[in-house]
């Protein structure tokens, strides 16, 4: 056979009979419509169709590439994953999340912090974990307690107490003239009761008065 045939029948074809071939081209640059033609040879022999010098045209069209940057192996997108497949884009949705391409059984670990999302409150960022540093009052709960306070120990429900004025990032001030926002001021002392002296002085007195009448 010639290395110069663009193809040729996988089977011996008689006249009358459907012989079937397969070739490749090289993909244009250019979506559209293009023509391939073939002249039919019975190898080592003559050319032959009707009329002899007839040639076969087969169009090619080539199509937009609807998977864009996407390879064959999935990828993860968000909560889905995807890949090429046949010249289409397939999407899985993945209902527990995704990670390296595979759709995930349960909670993830987005992020990597070693904190899935069944106690993560932000899958999203790695700086924010249950037990991670809080820095005061920057907006970001990072440890997951429910609070972004400070100078303030949460409850095991992760409530704020009411009954505390400890100031806003510091011990409280002793000159503070009243509760800071949000808390009140708990204010106590000791105080020991007894009789009064009153009594007791009158009792004196007449004790005396009675020891000068007896003189």
């Amino acid at each position: 056979m010639s290395e110069r045939r663009a193809a040729t029948v996988d089977a011996v074809t008689a006249p009358g009979e459907v012989g079937r071939f397969s070739f490749s081209v090289r993909a244009p640059d250019a979506t559209g419509d293009y023509s391939q033609f073939f002249n039919l040879v019975q190898e080592g022999v003559s050319w032959f169709s009707s009329p002899p010098d007839d040639q076969l045209q087969i169009r090619v069209t080539s199509v937009a590439n609807e998977c864009g940057s996407v390879g064959a192996a999935w990828e993860c997108d968000g909560d889905s994953r995807r890949r090429c497949s046949g010249g289409s884009l397939e999407i899985e949705m993945c209902s527990a999340g995704c990670a390296a391409g595979v759709c995930s059984d349960g909670p993830v670990d987005a992020d990597g912090d070693g904190h899935n999302t069944s106690v993560d409150c932000d899958d999203s960022d790695p700086d924010v974990y249950p037990g991670a540093p809080d820095p005061c009052e920057d907006g970001v709960d990072a440890n997951c307690d429910g609070n972004d306070m400070c100078g303030v120990v949460t409850g095991p429900d992760g409530s704020v107490p009411t009954g505390v004025d400890a100031g806003v990032g510091s011990a409280d001030d002793p000159s503070d003239p009243g509760a800071d926002p949000g808390t009140m001021t708990i204010a106590g002392g000791c105080a020991a009761g007894g009789t009064s002296g009153a009594p007791l002085a009158s009792l004196l007195l007449l004790g005396l008065l009675a020891i000068r009448r007896r003189r």
